[in-house]
């Protein structure tokens, strides 16, 4: 079975291994999101606080979360159907700065190249017909 780095140019696989890297950080940010917004949603509400977390808040978090977890793992898989997710997602991800902010710039960047090439890459290992 030949790799991708076989297959694809120098920045083309460079981009195809920064965009797949990405995408592993990019689910361990939306891991993070999910749990802030489910404890935020199940927290019992401080006496002390001034002004609680209104529960819409907390459950688009989550929301958000989940989304940013399918995504990635839509990115890994190269499943161009459900990447879109990551526009919306990735928007949120650029406030985490500077880990957010960097992992959501690689992948706006370069996921129609990544697309592109893991095509090449699939395209390639398949038998031919």
């Amino acid at each position: 079975m030949t790799k991708p780095k076989e297959i694809l140019n120098s920045s083309d696989y460079s981009n195809y291994r920064n965009v797949r890297a990405a995408a592993v950080l990019f689910i361990f940010l939306s891991v993070f999101l999910v749990i802030g917004g489910l404890a935020l949603l199940l927290a019992p509400p401080e006496p002390e606080q001034q002004k609680p977390v209104p529960p819409a808040v907390a459950f688009g978090l989550t929301v958000a979360g989940v989304a940013g977890v399918v995504a990635g793992v839509a990115i890994r898989r190269a499943n161009r159907r459900l990447t879109p997710l990551i526009y919306t997602v990735g928007f949120i991800h650029l406030l985490f700065f500077p880990i957010g902010t960097i992992v959501s710039a690689v992948l706006l960047r370069g996921l129609a190249r990544y697309l592109n090439s893991a095509d090449e890459v699939k395209n390639a290992a398949s038998p031919a017909s």
